[in-house]
Order: C-alpha cells, then sequence, then structure tokens
C-alpha cells in the first residue's frame, strides 16, 4: 500500500521485492495471501524525491530519495510476527545517465533504480532475522 502521491512506486516496490525473494532461491511468491506460510505487508508512508544536482541545461542528474515504510512479516501458519518495523527508513542517492535523451524521464528511472535498492534493503533486514 502506498499513502503517498508517488507516482508507481508501490507497483515499482512490490515487483522488486518479489524478485529479490524469489532470487534469494527459496521463496515461491503468490500474489494472493490465501494458502502461504509467511506473509509480508507493507505500507509506504512517506517518500521523498528530490534533484540534488543539475546539468548544465537545468536538468537533473543526481536524485536525493527518502522512503519510509511500515514492514511486518508474519509466519501465518503460527501466527507470530517474525519481522516489523513500524518506521522502516531507506535513504539512497541515485545518478542520473546524463546520455539519456532529452525527453526521457529521469525522475522515473531514479524511481526503478530506488525500488531495486529499497528492496535489497527490506529482504535483507528481514532475512537476518533468521
Amino acid at each position: 500500500m502506498n499513502t503517498t502521491q508517488g507516482y508507481e512506486v508501490e507497483q515499482k516496490i512490490t515487483a522488486s521485492i518479489q524478485t529479490v525473494l524469489i532470487q534469494r532461491g527459496k521463496y515461491k511468491v503468490v500474489p494472493e495471501a490465501q494458502d502461504v506460510d509467511a506473509l509480508l505487508k507493507g505500507i509506504i508512508t512517506s517518500v521523498s524525491l528530490y534533484p540534488a544536482t543539475f546539468s548544465s541545461d537545468g536538468r537533473a542528474n543526481e536524485y536525493n530519495v527518502v522512503i519510509n515504510a511500515k514492514v511486518t512479516f508474519t509466519d501465518v501458519i503460527n501466527n507470530k510476527i517474525l519481522f516489523q518495523n513500524p518506521s522502516f527508513l531507506f535513504r539512497g542517492q541515485y545518478e542520473i545517465d546524463p546520455d539519456q535523451v532529452a525527453y526521457f524521464d529521469r525522475q522515473s528511472e531514479a524511481i526503478d533504480q530506488i525500488a531495486r535498492d529499497f528492496a535489497e534493503s527490506v529482504v535483507s533486514a528481514i532475512l537476518e532475522g533468521f
């Protein structure tokens, strides 16, 4: 869930978390919360994305980002919370490729990078608890 005005942030982060879990090898990710062993829930409470540096033509070269989320990972079978962080904080700085064409949506590219890094951070925090 995304309680912010961030465009496609929820979808990109969800897809990235699914990819990271699958890449870790032991996890099967399903879209519904039925007949599962564990459930990962997250609510994005804030996203701050703003340009940090600019090119000579006034386009952003680098973005700073801060994401705050509520994250809970629950063992459904034993009804036990395995990981919970009501204020999961992620910070990053992202450089945009200056060779991209002028009309390219640079903020969207930054969000793609952020989603991947945020997913790695969340999954690592959850798995370190085991």
